[in-house]
């Protein structure tokens, strides 16, 4: 379960055409390092399922599979200010080197993006990108030395 809480955490925690909107969707392929030793690979998706209140809050699926073939799903209602939307991705985008930040074109299984690339706590980075929730891919590093990496898979920008 703490696998699940991190990376709910992750995916908004750094960032998310005309987005947010209801089926913005994104996989992604991630791996966990445990900081004592040990490796999983998971897929994380990630998409808005409901739009409430015109548009002032939107409904976001967390869906993580497991190897073990176990499925874990979870639902948040997060506010329109807590998503990115394009224009704030475009503002990251144009503001990375003076966020300390570098602008960057990083090739992932979903394609090749310009993103710009921000560190994060304990030697993380995220980059941004324009695409449906932001993330083209992040490295975090928690306090006991665990890494999840995730990298974009898919994305569909939605209505």
């Amino acid at each position: 379960m703490k696998l699940f809480t991190t990376l709910a955490i992750l995916a908004f925690s750094a960032v998310a055409s005309a987005y947010p909107a209801l089926k913005d969707k994104a996989v992604f392929n991630g791996v966990f390092q445990g900081g004592g030793g040990g490796t999983m690979n998971f897929t994380q998706t990630l998409e808005i399922v409901n739009v409430l209140n015109n548009n002032s809050q939107f409904v976001v699926r967390q869906t993580l599979n497991l190897p073990n073939g176990q499925t874990q799903q979870q639902d948040n209602t997060f506010a329109s200010t807590d998503l990115l939307d394009k224009a704030g991705v475009d503002n990251i985008l144009a503001q990375c080197t003076q966020a300390g930040g570098a602008l960057e074109a990083l090739t992932v299984p979903a394609g090749t993006f310009n993103t710009c690339a921000l560190p994060q706590e304990r030697g993380g980075k995220v980059w941004v990108g324009d695409v449906a929730f932001g993330i083209v891919k992040q490295v975090q590093v928690d306090e006991e030395e665990n890494t999840i990496t995730v990298e974009l898979a898919s994305f569909v920008n939605g209505q």
